[in-house]
């Protein structure tokens, strides 16, 4: 795969991009993005945002991911501020300043948000559930999204055959910014944390307070090896995905060893936790989907009801 440079500069005076994969096929007027942790592993392909000021009308058209991660990728708003270590090589920051956007102006997305009432009619005429992806470029519970979180509800609500996966490092937000009819969670809706150090590991206990029917974590990028510690704030979680950094083709990556990620598959293995491994630390054209010569896929199934495991049981993992 590309990188994100590289796909850029290959944008031609007509506006037609294409990602490695599909370079020389026709493709539609868009450029290439990722949609987690400073890598190329997902292309979305992505309708040009207009810029401007918060609040002005931004078109951002996710279509479905080539990825086993998430069927497809919604942005209800893009835009975001760096909180943490993880952000620091963040994939949207990079691309949206190689535009000349400024990445922190907060903006709602107008124009697609008839795209998953499209998704839900497939799903249920199928009779299927897809998964959605949501704010890759932004977060979810962020506080200037305040005002337009109720409609992102709304639209969640009208789609129950969709998954919506809701991932935050604002997890000390999330109690708030619920629907007042959440009750024990959405059915659709599957609540995550990022992690990306040790000291992140509170952000676990924090979710963990919420109801919700799966939670999950993304250790994206893992910057650290997370255990002994992680075996104790685990408990309650029924999906983990873990990668390295890429550093986008800009920057450096941030080192990352492959033991990291085998620690965080073996205690996922010892606490029935479906594992997901995103790809290896370094430069992309270097770094692999592959972990000691196997792809991890594990994802929960969507058609099924998930009971989350009782957090106050020592036996799985959970702390008091």
């Amino acid at each position: 795969m590309d990188s994100l440079p590289e796909i850029m500069n290959s944008i031609s005076p007509n506006g037609v991009a294409c990602d490695g994969a599909r370079r020389g096929q026709k493709c539609k007027k868009t450029w290439v993005a990722t949609y987690a942790n400073s890598t190329l592993r997902n292309p979305v392909n992505t309708e040009l945002p207009k810029s401007g000021h918060k609040g002005e009308q931004v078109s951002m058209k996710c279509n479905k991911h080539n990825s086993k991660q998430h069927d497809y990728s919604f942005n209800f708003w893009i835009g975001c501020h760096k909180i943490s270590e993880g952000c620091k090589n963040c994939y949207m920051f990079h691309a949206q300043n190689r535009r000349g956007v400024d990445p922190e102006d907060v903006r709602r997305c107008m124009t697609t948000w008839g795209q998953p009432i499209k998704w839900q009619k497939e799903a249920e005429k199928a009779g299927e559930y897809k998964s959605v992806f949501a704010c890759s470029y932004s977060d979810f519970f962020m506080a200037e999204a305040d005002e337009w979180r109720d409609d992102a509800w709304a639209l969640i609500r009208k789609t129950p055959n969709l998954i919506w996966h809701l991932i935050t490092k604002r997890t000390h937000l999330i109690a708030d910014r619920l629907p007042a009819d959440w009750g024990s969670g959405y059915p659709n809706v599957w609540l995550g944390a990022s992690v990306e150090l040790k000291k992140r590991l509170y952000r676990l206990d924090e979710l963990r307070k919420i109801p919700c029917v799966l939670r999950w974590v993304d250790f994206a990028p893992t910057l650290e090896d997370l255990m002994p510690e992680l075996a104790e704030h685990i408990g309650g979680f029924g999906w983990v995905c873990a990668s390295g950094e890429t550093g986008c083709n800009v920057n450096q990556p941030r080192p990352w060893k492959p033991q990291w990620a085998r620690n965080i598959r073996d205690l996922c293995k010892e606490r029935s936790i479906h594992f997901y491994f995103s790809q290896t630390g370094g430069k992309p054209r270097y770094n692999s989907r592959l972990l000691d010569g196997v792809e991890y896929n594990g994802v929960p199934p969507l058609n099924q009801p998930h009971e989350q495991k009782q957090p106050d049981r020592p036996e799985e993992g959970g702390a008091p």
